[in-house]
């Protein structure tokens, strides 16, 4: 697992960190995850288009090639998330280079 999953694992297991702490978690990413923290997060392939008007977080892992996806992103990081109580965690990668923008 890399650094930069490692964080975002450790942001989702400490929600506390949060003013409101999330209610529900998206992390989207291309391929299915065996993660413990099922329990606690919705893992899926593609944005969510709606949820419910309470605190939460969306993690986009390594989609950065997906334009689709990050389409929606930005829309999300510059409407979505502000109107509708979302905090959004971007996590991308260079081959010189990783990312993780929260």
């Amino acid at each position: 697992m890399s650094g930069k999953s490692v964080l975002v694992e450790n942001i989702i297991r400490n929600t506390e960190v949060f003013d409101r702490p999330p209610q529900q978690i998206f992390y989207v990413q291309k391929f299915s995850s065996q993660s413990e923290l099922r329990d606690r997060v919705l893992f899926t392939t593609e944005l969510p288009k709606d949820w419910n008007d309470v605190p939460t977080l969306i993690v986009i892992d390594d989609q950065i090639t997906e334009k689709a996806v990050l389409r929606e992103a930005e829309d999300l990081f510059v409407r979505t998330s502000h109107h509708k109580n979302a905090s959004v965690v971007l996590i991308t990668q260079k081959s010189d280079r990783s990312h993780v923008v929260l």
